[in-house]
């Protein structure tokens, strides 16, 4: 027969499954789970000691419980990390990498996303338009752009997605750098990459799952025809492009 506390634990672990407890969020307190599950404060203790003995949560003193990463990151200042980006022809393979994933987790949240997901895209993709910018491929610009495709990601709502993208989100975000501090400069390329952003956005917010796909591929697209265009030296100067 299921203990109480493991009817408690299930239900916790469906809110980590659906993505309402993302990788690295804060697990709600005793007495807030104890009323939204409607059981007492002591199941809900026994049900995080199962939780932190199978690694699910981390509890740190004075802090609280947190939902663990469920792929270990890809460590920033790591020997992998380091290794990709000491070879530049590596980024094109974070962009075949990110046009399936990116592809997917657009039409998702097309499908998927919430109200809320929408307005954290809105705002994202907002910022890139409306920031003053001191310099044009700065490290705001990354930021912003980087913090539009994890919107984007978040709103899948698919965990398993979420989880894999978050575990890359550094190597993702190098291959967004090289794309702000290389194309941003390039009339056409940044035309294109402005035109890719607000298509995606605009096909996520009206629930056009198919539309999203295509424009975040077409997106990843544009990214590597024009990092390879440099690459190649067709231009000296990048706003000739």
């Amino acid at each position: 027969m299921t203990s109480v506390a493991e009817k408690v634990r299930g239900s916790i672990e469906e809110l980590v499954l659906d993505g309402t407890l993302s990788p690295g969020k804060k697990v709600p307190s005793e007495r807030q789970l104890s009323e939204k599950l409607g059981v007492s404060r002591s199941m809900i203790r026994e049900a995080l000691q199962e939780l932190r003995a199978k690694k699910i949560i981390h509890t740190y003193q004075g802090k609280g419980s947190y939902v663990a990463e469920m792929i270990e990151p890809v460590d920033q200042q790591g020997p992998l990390l380091g290794l990709i980006l000491s070879h530049p022809e590596s980024i094109f393979d974070v962009l075949d990498v990110r046009e399936t994933l990116e592809a997917q987790a657009s039409a998702l949240a097309a499908e998927n996303g919430t109200d809320q997901d929408h307005y954290w895209i809105t705002k994202a993709f907002k910022a890139m338009q409306h920031e003053p910018k001191k310099s044009v491929g700065s490290a705001t610009d990354i930021d912003q752009d980087h913090a539009f495709h994890t919107a984007i990601y978040s709103a899948s709502n698919n965990p398993v997605l979420m989880h894999l993208l978050q575990s890359l989100s550094d190597l993702m975000k190098s291959s967004v750098m090289q794309s702000v501090k290389n194309l941003y400069h390039s009339k056409k390329y940044k035309a294109l990459i402005d035109a890719d952003h607000e298509a995606i956005y605009t096909a996520i917010l009206q629930r056009e799952s198919e539309a999203a796909k295509i424009a975040a591929a077409t997106h990843i697209q544009h990214v590597r025809e024009g990092l390879k265009t440099l690459q190649g030296g067709l231009s000296d100067n990048p706003s000739d492009i």
